[in-house]
C-alpha cells in the first residue's frame, strides 16, 4: 500500500514538472524562433533578405518530418462524457483566449504600426524595430511560462490577467492613434509586460486544470482542448 501511493506522487510529481518544462520550452522556442529571424534580417547584423532568412529557417520543419509519428492510444471516453468533463474548465478556458485574442491584436495589428525615429528609438530602423519587438515579447513569454514553479497562481486570478491584457491591447491602440510615447523604450517595456502577462496565463491554466482533473483520461481530453 505504501509503495502504490509512494508511486502516485511520484508519478503526480513529474506531471507538475512536465507541466512547467512544456511551459518553459515552448517559451524559449519563441525567443529563439523571434531572435533568429530578427538576426538574420537585421541590418546591422547578417542582414539578409526575408526570403533568405525564411529559406534558412527551413531547416527547423524538415527536422520535423524526420520525427518518428507515434499515434495515441484511443480512451474509452464517450462524447458526452468529455463534454461533461470539460464543461467545468471553460472558466479557466475562456480568460486564456482572451489573453490569447489581446496578444495577437498587439502583435500583429498595433506593433507594426508603432515605429520610432532613429533619435527615439536606439538608432534601430523601422522594419527592425518591429522585429525586435517580438523578440521582447517571447523574452516575457518564456520568463512567465518559466515560473509556475516559484509563483503559482490560483485559478481565481485568471480572469485579472485577461482584463489586464485586454488593458494593454487598449493602451496600445491609443498609443497607435495618438502616438503619446516619447521613446521606444517605454514600448519595449509594455510589450515585455504584454509578455509577462500572456506567459503567467498560460502556464497557470494547464496548471490549475492539471490539479483540478482527476482522471487520466478526463485530465488529458482536458489539456488537449
Amino acid at each position: 500500500m505504501l509503495s502504490a501511493a509512494k508511486d502516485i506522487l511520484e508519478t503526480e510529481s513529474s506531471f507538475r514538472k512536465v507541466v512547467s518544462m512544456w511551459s518553459s520550452g515552448t517559451g524559449g522556442a519563441g525567443i529563439i524562433g523571434a531572435m533568429a529571424y530578427a538576426v538574420l534580417t537585421d541590418p546591422l547584423m547578417l542582414h539578409f533578405t526575408p526570403r533568405i532568412a525564411l529559406y534558412c529557417m527551413l531547416i527547423i520543419p524538415l527536422i520535423f518530418a524526420y520525427t518518428p509519428f507515434t499515434s495515441r492510444l484511443q480512451r474509452g471516453l464517450t462524447m458526452y462524457e468529455k463534454l461533461k468533463a470539460v464543461t467545468p474548465l471553460f472558466k479557466y478556458m475562456i480568460p486564456l483566449i482572451i489573453v490569447y485574442f489581446a496578444e495577437y491584436f498587439i502583435n500583429q495589428g498595433l506593433l507594426e504600426l508603432l515605429e520610432f525615429d532613429c533619435s527615439h528609438g536606439f538608432n534601430i530602423g523601422p522594419q527592425s524595430q518591429y522585429r525586435w519587438y517580438q523578440v521582447l515579447y517571447q523574452v516575457g513569454v518564456f520568463v512567465s511560462r518559466s515560473s509556475s514553479d516559484v509563483i503559482a497562481l490560483p485559478g481565481e486570478v485568471l480572469p485579472l490577467l485577461a482584463l489586464l491584457q485586454v488593458l494593454n491591447a487598449t493602451v496600445l491602440y491609443f498609443e497607435a492613434l495618438n502616438r503619446f510615447m516619447s521613446h521606444i523604450l517605454l514600448l519595449m517595456c509594455v510589450i515585455v509586460y504584454e509578455g509577462l502577462l500572456g506567459g503567467a496565463s498560460y502556464v497557470n491554466t494547464f496548471r490549475v486544470i492539471h490539479e483540478e482533473v482527476g482522471l487520466f483520461e478526463v485530465y488529458e481530453i482536458s489539456i488537449d482542448i
